[in-house]
């Protein structure tokens, strides 16, 4: 079983810029992504409900090779977000310098909405594991 973070996309094949989005739309219905022995090299689990046409098109070509990088980044992203908002707003003191790298990164990432499970620049609320 391949880890999530040697999962590798055909060659000549760009992520498509919505699939962040889409991983998003797993999350929220409670599902999640885990490496798989046969083609597409990747399966949902954890879910009860899934809408049909989302799934149709994470197992499309131009998604399927993308979709467990692109999971892995974004729970990356979130774990980043978590330590970043403790690092700001928990007890330590970090020098100004310091701390507006920190937010600067913060910023970057949309951390703010990600701590509150939201897809970043969304308003709708979103449950992620």
């Amino acid at each position: 079983m391949m880890p999530l973070a040697e999962s590798k996309p055909l060659a000549g094949r760009e992520r498509p810029a919505d699939l962040p989005e889409k991983i998003w739309e797993i999350f929220a219905h409670g599902g999640d992504f885990r490496p798989a022995d046969q083609e597409p090299f990747w399966e949902l689990v954890g879910l009860q409900d899934i809408p049909a046409g989302l799934l149709a098109i994470l197992e499309s070509p131009a998604y399927a090779p993308h979709v467990l990088e692109s999971a892995a980044e974004e729970k990356h992203l979130n774990s980043e977000a978590e330590a970043l908002h403790e690092q700001l707003y928990g007890n330590v003191y970090y020098p100004p310098a310091l701390r507006h790298q920190l937010l600067k990164r913060y910023q970057a990432i949309g951390a703010k909405y990600r701590m509150r499970g939201l897809y970043p620049g969304s308003s709708e609320r979103r449950n992620v594991s």
